[in-house]
């Protein structure tokens, strides 16, 4: 039961965030390319789906998917027996999956340099946040050690 409430947990915490990031994009864009207007959809997916309204409905709902596609993967780093780089490797490819589509359809116009752009931007993006997350869990462990020494100390 326990863990049926952290997967729904994580699925609304991932809907939230997800539809929360991709706002931040628009803004973003919009600040861009917008020439002082705000943009809710990228032009060709106003084009695709007929209107601007079902552009902004299926951005927030492709945005939300991909929020929970990141939280509901993050139970890989729970995996106590595997390395961090391990973990890392198979999240990644894991939103990937779900991080593509979404910013194919959305974001990226149908060409290679957009997809290439794309990968780069997660992959670079993964890097970062694997070397930050190794440093952490360096600490962690020196922190962990130094407690050991300490009892070992006292005893």
């Amino acid at each position: 039961m326990k863990r049926i409430k952290q997967i729904i947990l994580r699925f609304f915490l991932g809907m939230g965030c997800g539809m929360f990031i991709g706002y931040l994009v628009n803004l973003v864009v919009s600040m861009c390319i917008g020439n002082g207007a705000y943009i809710p959809a990228m032009p060709f997916l106003v084009e695709h789906c007929g209107s601007e309204i079902n552009a902004v409905h299926m951005q927030n709902l492709l945005t939300g998917l991909v929020g929970v596609a990141f939280c509901e993967a993050s139970f890989i780093f729970e995996k106590e027996d595997w390395s961090l780089l391990r973990c890392s490797v198979v999240h990644f490819l894991i939103t990937l999956c779900f991080y593509a589509p979404f910013m194919w359809i959305c974001y990226m116009p149908e060409n290679g340099i957009g997809v290439l752009s794309m990968v780069g931007n997660l992959f670079f993006t993964y890097a970062l946040t694997y070397l930050i997350r190794w440093q952490v869990n360096r600490r962690m462990v020196a922190a962990i050690n130094q407690r050991l020494q300490e009892e070992k100390r006292r005893e």
